[in-house]
């Protein structure tokens, strides 16, 4: 029986010693840090500003009054808001360039272009600079390619809405008038003669009237509220809504 009990007891030893013997099991490989580039978010491609196609020929754009601050409205401001940004147009002192193009910002003239007319009826730098790219959409709304920004001179519905279906009366000659109606025709009564007529408006103060033999272009005048005061052809004529 003692032998037994010894022979228990050496081979319990025996499994002891051989399981320390035993190389441990290696620990599981830690996860590798993300790498910087794996923590980055990809860069965002640039966005491109809208490329726009000339609806009218620069060459025909009437630019309005100008001369310095006083443009009499034809100031073309940043997305039509009165409170930013604007460009205005003037005729170039550089025999070489058909006009100028002024940029002011906060009050201050930041920048000015001398023009040409290039290809397709772009308005472009002279000087080849690249941040300059017009294309007049219409008579009132002009985008420049080169950033993606649009100045609107005013709105023709909104000026409209000032004289149209309105009789207005020639202030030294009363008996003659004129009525502009709202979709574009109208009539005209001249020293006892009525004749038809058509009107557009073509700047934020000018509206082109077109009768059988002339065609007059009459400024619109306001007052500092914005109320409708008269329509004057130059030094000819003044017209002036019936009270």
């Amino acid at each position: 029986m003692k032998k037994i009990v010894m022979l228990i007891l050496v081979c319990a030893m025996v499994c002891s010693l051989a399981a320390c013997g035993e190389k441990p099991a290696e620990p599981a490989p830690a996860t590798a840090a993300p790498t910087q580039a794996a923590n980055t978010a990809p860069e965002q491609a640039p966005v491109l500003a809208e490329k726009v196609d000339a609806g009218v020929d620069p060459t025909l754009i009437n630019f309005g009054t100008s001369g310095g601050e006083a443009h009499l409205g034809d100031n073309w401001y940043k997305d039509g808001a009165k409170d930013a940004d604007y460009i205005y147009f003037e005729t170039a002192d550089n025999a070489n360039a058909g006009f100028a193009c002024v940029k002011v910002e906060g009050g201050n003239v930041a920048k000015t272009w001398l023009c040409k007319v290039g290809s397709d009826d772009h308005v472009v730098d002279q000087d080849g600079s690249s941040d300059l790219d017009l294309v007049f959409e219409s008579e009132l709304s002009v985008y420049n390619n080169a950033d993606g920004v649009r100045y609107i001179r005013g709105n023709a519905e909104e000026l409209a809405k000032l004289f149209a279906d309105k009789t207005l009366t020639e202030k030294d000659n009363p008996s003659n008038t004129i009525v502009l109606n709202a979709d574009g025709t109208g009539k005209e009564v001249f020293d006892g003669k009525e004749d038809a007529l058509t009107w557009e408006v073509i700047t934020a103060t000018i509206v082109s009237v077109s009768d059988s033999e002339y065609e007059y272009k009459f400024t619109v005048n306001t007052d500092d509220a914005g109320n409708f005061v008269s329509l004057t052809e130059q030094n000819f004529r003044c017209f002036l809504p019936n009270a």
